[in-house]
């Protein structure tokens, strides 16, 4: 009865203990910081530049504010691939993820609530600094979530 009260108040706490546990865990602690973060169109010297540092993500800034998600191997398959000079992300053959906002303060379970409820298949985790602009820390993935609870 009491959960069926908190429910209909818009509140919804799970029992079970994989929520609990994804309750008390900041979805910072698993982001993963080892990303770049470019527009669609790059030119290839930029690209090796970037890639020094092999980031494990890129995430590709859309002109409709829109960001999307694409693995770096998959950026490295793309440079030695072609010999353009400038390479447009959004047409090399390459997985691409859609990106949701999460802000960094946000637990673990409202991280994966935040997948269940929109498309998004990843998280960008966002802080806002001292610039006052809001910054890209992390990414999660509903793998990073899921790892925090299999030990």
């Amino acid at each position: 009865m009491f959960h069926t009260l908190l429910q209909s108040t818009g509140l919804n706490y799970h029992t079970d203990p994989v929520m609990q546990s994804l309750r008390r865990i900041g979805a910072a602690r698993f982001m993963n910081r080892n990303f770049a973060q470019v527009s669609p169109n790059i030119k290839r010297e930029t690209v090796q530049m970037l890639l020094v540092d092999t980031p494990e993500w890129i995430v590709i800034s859309n002109t409709d504010t829109t960001l999307t998600l694409m693995p770096g191997v998959d950026l490295v398959r793309a440079l030695n691939e072609q010999q353009d000079d400038e390479i447009d992300l959004q047409e090399i053959p390459a997985t691409r993820y859609e990106l949701a906002p999460l802000r960094m303060q946000a637990t673990l379970q409202e991280a994966l609530e935040k997948l269940e409820k929109s498309s998004a298949e990843a998280l960008y985790i966002e802080w806002f600094d001292q610039q006052h602009y809001w910054r890209i820390q992390g990414i999660l993935t509903r793998s990073q979530i899921e790892s925090a609870y299999r030990f």
